[in-house]
């Protein structure tokens, strides 16, 4: 149980972090917002992020339930249609991607 929530933790605290820098990199260069735009609030960020966690635990399918739970609320909660929220998530997963990348052999030594 404490492995899960923890899991769990994880899971949100840093999806909701790249997911917010992945909007705000699609709202200033795709969109042309002005520095500092963007589309909603870290907070709606957030809870998007911890449906899709919560989504994710079902059995066998959670991996899809979780992504089809993170669109859903990322375009119920922003002001942003599908191509955007695509983008959005697309460059949050790759940029935790470089950042797991870059940060795993500084841990492993």
């Amino acid at each position: 149980m404490t492995i899960l929530l923890i899991t769990f933790l994880i899971d949100v605290l840093i999806g909701s972090a790249f997911l917010w820098l992945g909007m705000l990199i699609v709202a200033r260069f795709i969109d042309g917002m002005p520095a500092g735009g963007r589309y909603c609030s870290f907070w709606q960020v957030f809870l998007a992020c911890v449906a899709a966690a919560a989504g994710s635990f079902v059995p066998q399918i959670g991996w899809l339930v979780g992504w089809a739970v993170l669109f859903g609320s990322l375009i119920w909660l922003t002001e942003a249609g599908f191509f955007r929220v695509l983008l959005m998530v697309a460059i949050s997963r790759f940029a935790s991607l470089l950042a797991a990348l870059f940060l795993l052999p500084i841990f492993s030594t």
